[in-house]
């Protein structure tokens, strides 16, 4: 979808109408969006214990390897192991979740 917007560009020939896209999620895109988070929660929950916090930190809070290992008192190595292990299990999920 596009939205006009009371802005124009100036040209060599004049002046045109810009228009930009609308950023409004439309409900189908909303409800796709519930669903993934739906998904992708239970993919999460479904970790094992011990992965878990690892994961979350690094791919919702966005942490560092040593900003994790910092908080949780692992070593770097280990919170490496954890998260490509965590990550192997939730791609498995998705391919199985969302196949194709």
């Amino acid at each position: 979808r596009f939205i006009s917007i009371d802005r124009t560009v100036r040209t060599e020939d004049g002046e045109i109408p810009v228009e930009v896209a609308d950023a409004t999620p439309t409900p189908e895109q909303l409800a796709l969006g519930k669903e993934w988070k739906k998904r992708i929660n239970l993919m999460v929950s479904s970790l094992p214990v011990k992965y878990r916090p690892v994961f979350l930190l690094r791919y919702v809070e966005g942490l560092s390897y040593k900003e994790i290992s910092e908080i949780t008192g692992m070593p770097a190595g280990t919170v490496e192991t954890y998260l490509f292990r965590a990550k192997k299990i939730v791609l498995k999920k998705i391919e199985i979740f969302f196949p194709g």
